[in-house]
């Protein structure tokens, strides 16, 4: 799916909301390397890393696997 995603994207420029839809789908499943694998492909692909976007992924990945409700997701309770 997201090879064929990856193409439209790069294909078409559409890359409105693509950075959007990955933070969604992490914040429901830090655990979704698909999802953490096209936050990267979509990065690359626009901003790059520079080092403001290093300092910011960094951050965003912190407040993704601090929030509650990734413990809460794995509590096991």
């Amino acid at each position: 799916m997201y090879v064929y995603r990856q193409w439209v994207l790069s294909e078409f420029g559409l890359w409105d909301g693509e950075l959007d839809y990955v933070t969604r789908l992490i914040t429901e499943d830090v655990r979704n390397n698909s999802a953490w694998n096209q936050r990267y492909f979509v990065v690359v692909n626009t901003t790059g890393f520079t080092d403001d976007v290093i300092t910011q992924e960094i951050k965003s990945a912190l407040n993704f696997i601090c929030s509650p409700s990734y413990f809460l997701q794995h509590s096991g309770g």
